[in-house]
């Protein structure tokens, strides 16, 4: 039975967590970056999390978290943790990870939540690399479970709750292991068969990536529009369902029973079958996306991170099992136009994580069995 558990990170994600597996009576302890570490002050000065819950997130209720320790060293923070949760952003993941390696010990869990492709596999890497052979179970998550803000009078605002997020554990093999593990935490996560196949759910880089693309002149004139409801027009849908297709094709070359995205919603929002038909159609016609607002800048995450982290990490898969990705790959050049050629670099792709080697039978084989 798990009590400790280990939150790294301080957004409003890692926060989330802490405070939904405080209130529900785990023994919660975060781990905040130096660099990061005053923002924290008002939490270490309480003793927890002053946690403001929706009204329809009715899983959960206002009030106080209690969070046992805080603090700026990861090696006390994970000290007697039995599950390590890693809330952090994209691009700070492979940091995390190589601070991992050394000190992780027998018997404890990591989950990745929200992932970057393969980076479990790049984890226990990283742990033969630092001679560390302890038994960690590895997971990675496709998402962040809540839509949460920080704001001045609350340590954390939970406005929302996805369900049935999916997951799997690194190897497949430990999928069984997994299941147990996640399910006393997260009971409506639903197992996937591979760390692959969660990658592939990256629906930020699906849903982001061609509507700030296509609608790029009217977010760099700050216009104000609904960035789905009237950003994703029948003809932008047309490119969002193209990716979509590409997204599926490398998937079943992978040997994936790939889920439709626009099913994947349904399934997050709790709407009937005939809601929509297509995933350019969910986008423009889900409720819960209506009143969500277009950004100001392009120097904005849905592309910053969605690019490198997301769609040029599903095109390195692509270019692995031999699909063409036309509308992909088009998408990624004219981000990296948009931005001034500043996404290339930063791509997160099988070579950064030491697989670039493998092809699709032998990737396969990886993420089924491990090293």
């Amino acid at each position: 039975m798990i009590k400790r558990i280990a939150i790294l990170g301080g957004g409003a994600s890692a926060r989330a967590y802490a405070a939904e597996l405080s209130l529900r009576g785990f023994d919660i302890g975060i781990y905040e970056a130096p660099n990061y570490y005053e923002k924290m002050d008002r939490i270490i000065e309480k003793g927890g999390i002053q946690v403001n819950i929706a009204p329809k997130v009715d899983k959960l209720q206002s009030g106080f978290a209690f969070i046992h320790s805080v603090t700026s060293e990861m090696s006390q923070a994970i000290k007697n943790a039995e599950v390590i949760i890693v809330a952090v952003p994209s691009h700070v993941q492979l940091h995390y990870a190589n601070a991992l390696a050394s000190i992780l010990q027998d018997g404890q869990a990591v989950i990745f939540s929200p992932t970057i492709m393969g980076i479990s596999a790049y984890l226990h890497k990283s742990m033969r690399n630092n001679a560390n052979l302890a038994d960690v179970l590895l997971i990675e998550a496709e998402y962040i479970r809540h839509m949460s803000t920080v704001t001045k009078d609350f340590d954390v605002n939970i406005n929302g709750m996805k369900n049935g997020l999916s997951f799997a554990a690194f190897p497949s093999a430990h999928n069984g292991r997994a299941q147990v593990l996640v399910k006393e935490l997260f009971e409506d996560w639903q197992i996937c068969s591979n760390i692959f196949e969660v990658a592939l759910r990256n629906t930020n880089a699906i849903f982001h990536v061609p509507l700030a693309v296509l609608n790029a002149g009217q977010i760099d004139r700050q216009s104000t529009f609904a960035f789905y409801a009237q950003g994703c027009t029948e003809k932008v849908a047309n490119v969002v369902d193209m990716v979509e297709k590409e997204r599926i094709q490398i998937g079943c070359a992978l040997n994936i029973d790939m889920t439709p995205l626009e099913t994947v919603l349904k399934g997050w929002y709790g709407v009937g079958s005939g809601a929509w038909h297509t995933l350019g159609e969910a986008l423009r016609l889900n409720q819960a996306y209506k009143s969500i607002m277009a950004p100001t800048t392009l120097k904005h995450r849905f592309l910053m991170e969605d690019v490198p982290y997301g769609l040029a990490a599903i095109e390195s898969l692509a270019k692995a099992v031999n699909v063409e990705t036309p509308a992909i790959s088009s998408l990624i050049i004219l981000s990296d136009i948009l931005l001034d050629g500043k996404l290339h670099a930063q791509a997160h792709t099988l070579e950064t994580i030491g697989l670039a080697d493998y092809d699709g039978d032998g990737l396969t084989q990886l993420v089924t069995h491990g090293f």
